[in-house]
């Protein structure tokens, strides 16, 4: 019988978990609600979910370790989630938590590295060496893959490609890539010029709430040709490509791999990021490095967690 790896994809709003075999087949999957109440609720649903698959598992014997994939800084070598901005979790030693519970070796890693590493072994980059995935949604997050390896760098604090910082208008006042392209940057300037009195379908489309407008309903304005929404959409693109631009200039990599909620709306941005990418960038960096969408979804965490498991790719660099 095949081998088996348990998988858990801790996120910001929700965290979920899968059943994979060594060929990437995902025999059972699931996805429930983060807890956000404290650091004990959040490894209690994680170390819950594992144990609810593993109950499915005809065979226990078939699985041979568990991933757990989370958002932040990750010491993968001890197993240790240092930081993570939007959960409560502070140098929290997972692996060990999590092995004392089901007694399976037991993988801890950032989440974005491991949705770059399914993407990687499963998906968009089967065929690269040098990988950089961001994945775009209410944050913006990011994984390197260098030469079929994942990059943690020193600390585990490697491929926070949102926070690097691309615009300043003064002292003080720099902006990173997270607070002008992520979703969260997209629905605050939209809300910003309604405020200041700027009509758009956009507010029709959110029950005339300017609180209740989401990326969503921005794009299906943009879909519809509001002006607001087109021009909302087009500055995020500008502020993507110039981070595009950075990747290209500092990895080199042959594709960027775009993944998250955002992609849904990919159609509403990619090609002008490309177009300001190609421009920005030292040359050939930019014309080199392929912008492609993410093929997994809301699976690459798994699905990553999974390869690390199986040693798809050597885990550290």
């Amino acid at each position: 019988m095949m081998d088996l790896a348990l998988c858990v994809d801790i996120g910001g709003t929700k965290t979920a978990a899968g059943v994979v075999d060594r060929h990437g087949n995902l025999l059972e999957f699931l996805s429930v609600p983060t807890p956000s109440a404290s650091a004990e609720a959040v490894v209690g649903e994680a170390i819950a979910l594992a144990q609810g698959l593993l109950s499915r598992v005809e065979r226990r014997e078939r699985v041979v370790g568990l991933s757990l994939g989370a958002p932040g800084t990750v010491d993968f070598e001890h197993g240790i989630v240092v930081y993570t901005p939007n959960l409560p979790l502070r140098n929290v030693p997972i692996k060990t938590l999590v092995e004392s519970e089901l007694n399976l070796p037991t993988f801890v890693d950032n989440d974005a590295n491991l949705a770059a590493l399914g993407e990687a072994v499963y998906g968009a980059g089967r065929a690269a060496k040098f990988i950089v995935m961001l994945t775009l949604g209410t944050g913006i997050g990011g994984g390197v893959i260098i030469d079929r390896r994942i990059y943690r760098g020193s600390f585990g604090g490697a491929g926070e490609l949102g926070h690097m910082f691309i615009h300043s208008v003064g002292p003080g006042q720099a902006f990173d890539l997270e607070a002008l392209a992520s979703g969260t940057a997209l629905v605050k300037r939209v809300q910003e010029h309604i405020s200041a009195g700027k009509g758009s379908l956009i507010f029709e489309l959110s029950g005339g709430s300017i609180e209740s407008i989401t990326g969503e309903a921005i794009a299906k304005a943009a879909r519809l040709g509001d002006e607001l929404a087109l021009s909302a959409f087009k500055e995020t693109a500008y502020w993507l490509g110039i981070g595009f631009a950075n990747v290209a200039n500092i990895f080199n990599p042959e594709i960027i791999i775009v993944g998250g909620g955002m992609a849904d709306s990919s159609e509403l941005f990619l090609e002008e990021a490309r177009r300001v990418m190609i421009e920005s960038a030292i040359s050939p960096n930019g014309e080199q490095a392929k912008l492609v969408l993410a093929k997994l979804g809301n699976r690459a965490g798994v699905l990553g967690g999974a390869a690390l498991t199986f040693g798809c790719a050597i885990p550290h660099v």
